[in-house]
Formats: structure tokens, C-alpha cells, sequence
């Protein structure tokens, strides 16, 4: 009994290290954000994301180059209203993705999360947000960067929060933040090692490659 206590005590503190390491992590990108002087600044190349159900996480999206700094949010003119209905709304968003027409996924997507802030499958647009802006020509690392972090840190519960740990880890390699990117990867590892989530064994993979 002693011991399974002092197991679960080590867990809690794993989790809350965590917890403050994203949100001090928030805390330091909002700041960083707010010091960027030319927000057109860069351009990129990124290959296209390979499109699967919602229900896996998707595979890793080989990219690089520099990021094109730009708003999270689009404008509600380029953003097709929506019917009022979160899934059918969810549904024609992923649709875009599946069909590669990335910037209309973008909008979409973006214009969900303003419509529909607490419904089931919020967390899962911010995702696609993320993997999206890493996809797009240019890139966009900074609004990815925000996306991926707004979910760790608003659902912190969701299933979809390993596989943005790690897209968001080679969101800081690809930044250049090699420190953060590693931090990031074995927190994943740390924390769902024992579970089986494919995070886990990309996190791995991606460590030994490229550190």
C-alpha cells in the first residue's frame, strides 16, 4: 500500500510538472508573439498531411523551412457561414482536409471553433488546426504552435492531447527550439508510456533521429 502510494504521488507530480510546463510555456510564446515586429516575415515549403479518420492520430508531417508568422483566426469573410449544426459542421471541415484544399479546411475549421467553443469535437479542430498550418504553402509554425497549445491547455483531458504533444514538439524543431521540442517528447514519453498511444512510439522514433 506504501508503495502504491508513492507510485500515484509520483504520478501527480509528473502531471502537475506538466501542467506548469505548458502553461509557462503559453505565458512565454503570448510574449514572444507580441514582440514580433514584421509578421509577414519568412516563407516555407511543407508537404501535404496524410488525411485519416478522426478516431487515429494522423502520421507525422515531414516539413521544414521557416515560418510565415500570421493570426490564428480568419477573417468572417473568408469563412462560408455555418448551418448551425456542430456536426455536419465538423463534417464538412474534415471533408476539406480528405479532398487537400488545406487554406478552405483552415477557415472552415477556424470558423468552428468561434461557432462551437464547448462542443465534442472542438478539441479535435483545434488539432487539425495545427497539423493544418504546418501543411499549407507557407508555412505558418506560429499559428500551429498556438493552436496545438490552446488545446493542451483548454482540454487538458481530451484524447487528442498526446498527439499534439508530439506534433507540437516538432513544431519547436522545426523552429529551431530544439530544447523545448526534446522537453516536449519525453514528457510524452513520461506521461503515456505505460498506455500504448502511438504518440508514445513517435515520440521515441523522433527522438532517436534527430537527437
Amino acid at each position: 500500500g506504501t508503495v502504491e502510494e508513492q507510485e500515484n504521488q509520483i504520478r501527480l507530480l509528473k502531471q502537475q510538472s506538466l501542467d506548469r510546463y505548458i502553461d509557462i510555456d503559453r505565458r512565454l510564446s503570448s510574449i514572444s508573439r507580441a514582440g514580433l515586429a514584421d509578421p509577414e516575415a519568412g516563407a516555407a515549403t511543407g508537404e501535404a498531411i496524410n488525411a485519416q479518420s478522426d478516431a487515429e492520430d494522423t502520421q507525422p508531417t515531414t516539413v521544414g523551412g521557416t515560418a510565415a508568422v500570421a493570426p490564428v483566426a480568419a477573417t468572417a469573410s473568408t469563412v462560408n457561414p455555418g448551418s448551425g449544426n456542430a456536426s455536419s459542421d465538423y463534417a464538412r471541415a474534415y471533408s476539406l482536409v480528405g479532398s487537400r484544399e488545406y487554406q478552405k479546411a483552415i477557415e472552415a475549421f477556424t470558423k468552428y471553433v468561434q461557432q462551437y467553443p464547448q462542443e465534442t469535437y472542438t478539441p479535435n479542430a483545434w488539432y487539425w488546426l495545427g497539423e493544418l498550418y504546418v501543411a499549407v504553402d507557407p508555412q505558418n509554425l506560429e499559428a500551429a504552435t498556438q493552436s496545438f497549445q490552446h488545446l493542451l491547455s483548454e482540454y487538458p483531458e481530451n484524447r487528442k492531447v498526446p498527439a499534439a504533444m508530439y506534433k507540437l514538439a516538432t513544431v519547436y524543431y522545426l523552429q529551431g527550439d530544439k530544447q523545448r521540442a526534446e522537453e516536449m517528447l519525453t514528457h510524452v514519453i513520461d506521461r503515456y508510456g505505460n498506455t500504448g498511444n502511438s504518440a508514445v512510439k513517435k515520440s521515441r522514433e523522433f527522438l532517436r533521429k534527430n537527437f
